[in-house]
């Protein structure tokens, strides 16, 4: 079974970051709810942000220090 982790990475690597947790859930056949706690997990870590409520973004390398993408990358897709 797929993690959150794996998730994550196959989607920068189709060069999407930017998800909602009932995206992740379907995608990994999994719950709401065990999605948004992988999330917690993830975002603890530092490999996701979140932006606002259920919309999740990758935070890939180069953006560590920042703690999120810039947000001209993801506000289109929350509008």
């Amino acid at each position: 079974m797929p993690k959150g982790r794996d998730y994550i990475t196959n989607l920068a690597a189709a060069g999407r970051y930017h998800f909602t947790v009932d995206e992740m859930g379907k995608a990994l056949g999994i719950s709401r709810n065990a999605a948004a706690l992988a999330l917690n997990r993830l975002s603890r870590q530092a490999l996701v942000a979140s932006p606002t409520r259920g919309f999740y973004t990758d935070v890939p390398p180069e953006y560590k220090k920042l703690g999120s993408l810039p947000a001209d990358q993801f506000v289109p897709a929350l509008m």
